[in-house]
């Protein structure tokens, strides 16, 4: 992640334009709440018994906004590990892209786009099949 290079702050999210997209918070933690609530509105629901982690990395967090449109890049690796046996069940990076006619609210647009990727995940089969119990 950029911010942990040292290139960009741990606040602050990659662009083209002369200004910086600055965030209230650290980009992690913006990202995580973002995962949390799109995970909840997902209506996706886990039934093993085992307990189950999702967790994730930031590989690529970007704006192109030089232009008039803004476009957005995101690609995190989920992993969802069994903490019984701990033991990786899913592993998968994916990457999405949010089109916006104008630059808009910074956290609103991170918000949908990070709802886009977990919206990915959910459609996955095998993302599924990780959270079935195990026969």
């Amino acid at each position: 992640m950029p911010a942990r290079d040292g290139h960009v702050s741990f606040d602050r999210i990659a662009n083209t334009a002369t200004t910086s997209i600055l965030l209230k918070k650290g980009v992690e933690s913006a990202v995580r709440d973002a995962v949390v609530s799109a995970w909840r509105k997902s209506g996706i629901a886990v039934t093993t018994h085992d307990k189950l982690t999702l967790s994730g990395r930031i590989e690529v967090l970007s704006v192109d906004d030089a232009r008039q449109r803004a476009t957005w890049m995101m690609t995190i690796c989920y992993f969802v590990t069994n903490a019984s046996t701990n033991q990786t069940v899913y592993v998968k990076s994916n990457t999405v892209h949010l089109f916006r006619q104008k630059f808009t609210n910074p956290a609103f647009a991170l918000d949908d786009v990070v709802k886009l990727s977990v919206d990915t995940i959910v459609r996955d089969p095998s993302f599924h099949q990780a959270l079935q119990p195990v026969q």
